[in-house]
């Protein structure tokens, strides 16, 4: 939603990318942070874990403050924009059909969200990819440490693993800015998950290489989720279907970080097979939910085609109605 106040919706995707990577980052420090947390004295009165989440902690309110402070509402309070500049990124923005100037709710335009067949296969989407990132973040190290290595260790190995994740956001939505089609990205990022999945769950864990390249591949998996969120600020129109459809979404990824780590039982240990199989069925079917919503794209820019409409006429009547804001009937959808 704040980036496509700023950016076109073919810009978006990798400007998603490059703040998405902070999962990625956050993973090697996390390692790095754990592992120096298991090297405090006994002698201090709090616990390794418990300085990991301090330190952490801080970190993150400090991020928050300086967000508050620095971070412009929207492109008319940027300060560091002339008024020249602030009128080139709203026009590029209104001939993209990127804009949302209008910020008034309005409950048709929620209804129209509501009957999209497009925002239930994103919801879809979201929750089949956050099961398994929820899980593997949460439990890799722990499954690592199912290895045969100690909690110190298995804080390392499990760095790489957010290697991958930034290697997979960035080799994605760069690929989309260059004109790939993201339906596509989608699918080979699943598949790159759910070879892991099934490197994680099958290789017999005599195999530590193996088993490990199963652990790091299965964070492919944390890509998909800035795809979609960036599918959402460009191919929901108007300000209230950008803000429904981004809070059904993150809905979805809440509910799908709270059901994850349930597939995780104690009595299931050591090899969780459960949870690795739960990681194997949902990529497959996330890979069937993603290709249905690329024909639902394909059959409705079709249709607007069809009526001989370019993509982007009448445009200032939709910027200054509200009710202009579902009913643009040349719109494209990106995909």
């Amino acid at each position: 939603m704040y980036t496509s106040l700023w950016y076109t919706r073919r810009e978006s995707t990798p400007r998603f990318g490059l703040w998405y990577c902070g999962v990625g980052v956050g993973q090697i420090i996390g390692g790095l942070v754990s592992f120096g947390a298991q090297h405090a004295p006994a002698s201090l009165s709090l616990t390794g874990w418990r300085i990991m989440f301090l330190v952490i902690g801080l970190v993150n309110i400090l991020a928050a403050v300086l967000i508050l402070v620095f971070l412009p509402l929207s492109l008319e309070t940027a300060r560091f924009l002339s008024a020249d500049e602030k009128a080139i990124i709203s026009t590029r923005l209104k001939a993209d059909s990127a804009n949302v100037a209008l910020k008034q709710f309005h409950v048709a335009s929620l209804w129209v969200v509501l009957t999209d067949i497009q925002t239930w296969l994103l919801l879809l989407i979201t929750i089949l990819t956050s099961l398994p990132s929820g899980l593997i973040v949460a439990f890799s190290s722990m499954v690592i440490k199912n290895y045969g290595y100690n909690a110190k260790q298995s804080a390392l190995l499990n760095m790489p693993s957010g290697a991958v994740s930034i290697v997979c956001i960035i080799a994605s939505t760069y690929a989309i800015a260059r004109g790939y089609p993201r339906w596509v990205a989608l699918n080979i990022l699943f598949v790159l998950t759910l070879l892991g999945a099934c490197l994680m769950s099958f290789m017999p864990q005599s195999n530590k290489a193996g088993c490990l390249v199963g652990i790091y591949l299965v964070n492919a998996t944390v890509a998909p989720l800035g795809i979609t969120l960036a599918w959402i600020a460009g191919n929901f129109k108007g300000y209230t279907g950008k803000v429904s459809a981004a809070a059904l979404i993150s809905a979805g990824f809440s509910v799908a970080n709270i059901i994850g780590p349930q597939t995780f039982q104690a009595r299931d240990a050591p090899d969780y097979i459960p949870a690795k199989v739960t990681i194997v069925a949902i990529n497959a079917a996330a890979i069937v939910a993603a290709i249905a919503l690329r024909v639902v794209y394909g059959m409705r820019n079709r249709k607007a085609e069809g009526l001989g409409l370019p993509a982007r006429s009448s445009l200032e009547k939709r910027f200054t109605k509200e009710e202009g804001e579902d009913m643009y009937p040349g719109f494209r959808y990106v995909y």
